[in-house]
């Protein structure tokens, strides 16, 4: 692992709420690597600049953000809630095969991309990764 969950908290973050629990960064960390590593990657870096590190951690978010939202409890499919009502209880659902394009696989591969270009546009690893097909 090129980052570490004390990287994502201390410098990734700055102060900002975790998208990621404490304690699964690790998980989130080797699911993001393999993503980018699959794309002609990063990953094989000794000792990786921050924006490496950063992208590894927005890649991570972004996967453990896309898995919260596809969870299903009984069956159904639950994403972000569309609405809320109090009297008589009603929760719906935004439908998440509609409206959640990063949800599909070429969505996913799409976005990871975006993050990818705009943390390694102008490094030298700009063309070795983003001219590659990541």
């Amino acid at each position: 692992m090129i980052v570490g969950e004390g990287y994502y908290t201390a410098e990734y973050l700055l102060g900002r709420a975790p998208v990621i629990p404490g304690g699964q960064f690790a998980y989130w960390e080797r699911e993001a690597l393999a993503e980018i590593d699959h794309r002609r990657g990063l990953t094989n870096i000794d000792d990786a600049p921050d924006y490496l590190k950063n992208c590894v951690c927005e890649v991570a978010e972004f996967l453990c953000s896309r898995d919260k939202a596809i969870r299903t409890t009984d069956g159904e499919q639950q994403g972000p809630v569309s609405s809320f009502s109090n009297d008589g209880y009603s929760v719906h659902y935004v439908d998440v095969n509609k409206s959640l394009r990063e949800l599909t696989p070429f969505g996913v591969s799409d976005a990871i991309k975006k993050i990818v270009t705009k943390w390694v546009s102008g490094t030298e690893y700009h063309n070795s990764v983003v001219f590659r097909g990541v």
